[in-house]
């Protein structure tokens, strides 16, 4: 190094040098307007004063890279709410705790743009709004902001004072939510009646960094749920698909064993559905598959499970419900389908779709899931048996408790 460090000092002109520092020295003193006749103190404070200015900004762009920090920060935390049962109130949550917000709201916009309708308001002290599906109407759809934040202050324009009264605020920002290349929503924040002015061009640069990543984990978190409902879900006839109704009966098994309840399994099949599809085509059969099984999810209780097992066969869990209760409801949803079947007949060339019903419980002290299972489906073959458009109930289930 030593050696470098020689060869590179041989080669520096001096005079070079110094002819460059001399005028950069020029031009500083151009800057602060010093030259020979003007008393060194007066340059002095030009001098401090500059050095005030140089403190203000430097201190501004420090809190200007804790705001970014502390954005940052919500970010990241709003990511692991995606899939959430109400994500848009979980992030407006975290913004008005993150960032001190008196209130966020998220707004609809109507699809000619002259209204904004609040659909979620989250506010610090967890007060509740009575403004939640008021409409906000806007005279100017164009006065909507379109790719920045907007501050809307009160005094300043009819539709900001449109803005202001509305939430009863001094001042609002608001950020545009875009969705398929249009303004579908809008997130609001504000301070109370009275906020301070300087938070102003803060909440601004907020809005700035946060309301993109917002927008883009909407469309992730929509993604995210549409994923997962197809993940249980049978796509032809809207049910839970057999993943999904197997995870069920484990879940509600282990339940009912542990709480020493009863809960009952029912196994449906379709009464000579190959018949139907034989005479009427598949597209007739997926129909009816389709058809049967929002009809068995409209007569069924709000706490019971309907899958499709597989084929043309679907699975009704009970979850608390004693084998007389199991009973009731497995003899509604028979005659319901029946009913469907009568109803839809004159379109499948007068065929009557039916259900076959097997009925089992859960045995007193518990058994796995397998065997309820396979009590089910062997009382489904005995309803076949005796005649189909029946139930049949397995006597080995648990009384009711």
């Amino acid at each position: 190094m030593d050696r470098v460090t020689q060869e590179l000092l041989a080669r520096l002109n001096e005079e070079s040098v110094l002819k460059r520092v001399k005028e950069e020295v020029r031009k500083c003193a151009q800057v602060f307007r010093y030259d020979e006749k003007v008393d060194p103190e007066v340059w002095q404070s030009r001098l401090y004063a500059a050095n005030g200015e140089l403190s203000k900004a430097l201190g501004s762009l420090g809190e200007t890279h804790r705001i970014q920090q502390r954005c940052t920060e919500l970010i990241l935390r709003i990511q692991t709410l995606l899939g959430s049962k109400d994500t848009i109130e979980a992030v407006l949550a975290e913004l008005v705790r993150s960032m001190g917000f008196d209130r966020a709201s998220f707004l609809e916009v109507s699809e000619d743009g002259r209204q904004a309708i609040p659909t979620e308001i989250v506010t610090a002290d967890g007060r509740g709004s009575r403004l939640e599906g008021q409409a906000l109407p806007i005279d100017d759809p164009a006065a909507i902001p379109k790719d920045h934040p907007v501050a809307f202050g009160r005094g300043e324009g009819h539709t900001q004072d449109r803005w202001v009264s509305f939430f009863t605020v001094a001042s609002i920002v608001v950020s545009p939510v875009v969705e398929e290349g249009r303004v579908r929503y809008l997130l609001a924040t504000d301070r109370g009646p009275k906020p301070a002015a300087e938070t102003l061009a803060t909440d601004l640069l907020v809005h700035q960094l946060f309301a993109p990543a917002f927008g883009l984990l909407l469309q992730n978190d929509r993604l995210f749920k549409q994923a997962q409902y197809l993940s249980v879900t049978d796509v032809l006839t809207g049910v839970s698909n057999r993943r999904a109704l197997m995870d069920t009966i484990e879940s509600v098994s282990r339940e009912a064993v542990e709480s020493h309840q009863t809960f009952c399994v029912a196994m449906l099949d379709l009464d000579e559905f190959k018949k139907l599809n034989d005479e009427c085509g598949h597209q007739a059969g997926d129909e009816v598959l389709h058809a049967v099984a929002q009809t068995i999810r409209t007569v069924c209780r709000g706490d019971d499970v309907v899958g499709r097992y597989g084929g043309e066969e679907f699975c009704l869990v009970l979850p608390e419900t004693s084998l007389e209760e199991g009973a009731e409801v497995s003899e509604r949803v028979r005659a319901a389908v029946e009913q469907l079947g009568r109803a839809q007949a004159p379109r499948f060339r007068n065929r009557v779709a039916t259900v076959s019903v097997g009925l089992a419980a859960l045995r007193f002290g518990g058994e796995d899931h397998e065997s309820l299972l396979a009590r089910a489906d062997a009382a489904l073959y005995r309803a076949k048996q005796s005649g189909r458009n029946r139930v049949h109930v397995d006597s080995e289930g648990a009384a009711a408790r």
